[in-house]
């Protein structure tokens, strides 16, 4: 997927590998914490259910290695 969208916009990424955690609920079950990692840096992401769809809440934290 990700040498799709790459191609799509013409982008020559340094890294083709994209890994990305299990996600962790809180006992609602109503939000997912994600790690994405992509190279050298990644980001902490926070997604929230509503109406039964899961959607971008906030990023929690960037950091470059």
């Amino acid at each position: 997927m990700i040498n799709i969208e790459n191609k799509k916009y013409n982008f020559e990424p340094k890294y083709d590998l994209l890994t990305i955690s299990k996600p962790l609920f809180n006992k609602q079950q109503n939000l997912a914490y994600i790690r994405f990692q992509r190279g050298f840096g990644g980001e902490t992401v926070l997604f929230e259910k509503k109406n039964n769809k899961w959607k971008f809440k906030e990023i929690l934290s960037s950091w470059v290695e």
